[in-house]
């Protein structure tokens, strides 16, 4: 058999290639993970932060929404978020009709993006420097895998073979580079050390969180905190599949996040 692998039998290569795809992947997941920088050790409180450390721009709206209801300052009926009557809060509802998610949600999309400065400055979140280095070592080996299959892919047409099975790995490679992309954890060491120490310091906000607490709850462990409370309607909303939409990724369970990955934890 010869040495370069591109000259080899159909069934031997994809063999190889597929035994390729699944190394890139691992490697993709691994080496972040290994050069994820120190950052700087700070302890956090603030409910904003916790959450932007915890699932991104997506848990900072869940907490801030969870804490608004648990003051009274919102209500939710039908999936529509409604200020009291005669009130201004953060949205405008001229008809009366309500908000939807997305549009409350858009409410603490400043919120978020404040937090995440604070956090890339204290060493908590990588900067967009460190995570271009980050996302350059997870797309290394996927992109020369990528790269191997084309070459195989052309030589595959020119010889006039069959080339559907190499097609459908170098998809699986494209879904997986593409997870590996946008589920990148940008927390420092500094940053995951907060986050558990954190949750480990507010576990009994898991299991009985208080109105004052609910927000801080919901920053720490997502709206699940949330399932057997009278807030339990908003918990549904965030994990049905219609307008709840991506309420159970994070950083924290990091997506989410994130606790594994999560969908740009601490992104944009």
């Amino acid at each position: 058999m010869p040495l370069n692998p591109l000259h080899w039998a159909a069934g031997p290569f994809l063999v190889f290639y597929a035994v390729a795809v699944l190394s890139a992947a691992a490697l993709g997941w691994m080496l972040p993970t290994l050069r994820r920088p120190a950052g700087r050790p700070r302890v956090v409180t603030d409910m904003v932060e916790l959450a932007m450390l915890m699932g991104g721009p997506t848990r900072v709206a869940e907490a801030g929404v969870a804490h608004r209801l648990s003051e009274g300052s919102l209500r939710l009926s039908n999936k529509r978020f409604h200020p009291p009557a005669g009130s201004y809060r953060g949205f405008r509802d001229p008809s009366g009709g309500g908000a939807t998610w997305a549009e409350v949600r858009s409410d603490f999309a400043g919120a978020a993006r404040a937090a995440r400065r604070r956090l890339e400055a204290d060493g908590l979140l990588m900067d967009a420097d460190a995570l271009a280095r980050a996302r350059l070592a997870a797309m290394t080996a996927p992109v020369i895998v990528l790269l191997l299959g084309t070459v195989r892919l052309m030589i595959g047409i020119a010889r006039d073979r069959p080339v559907g099975l190499l097609l459908l790995l170098m998809l699986a490679m494209l879904v997986l580079a593409a997870i590996l992309w946008t589920t990148l954890d940008r927390r420092t060491v500094a940053g995951r050390q907060a986050c558990s120490e954190a949750r480990k310091n507010a576990d009994r906000l898991r299991r009985a969180p208080t109105r004052s607490e609910t927000g801080v709850a919901v920053a720490l462990f997502g709206t699940g905190v949330l399932a057997a409370s009278h807030l339990s309607d908003f918990h549904q909303l965030r994990s049905s599949g219609g307008e709840g939409g991506d309420g159970g990724s994070g950083c924290g369970s990091d997506g989410g996040g994130s606790g594994g990955g999560c969908g740009g934890c601490g992104g944009d």
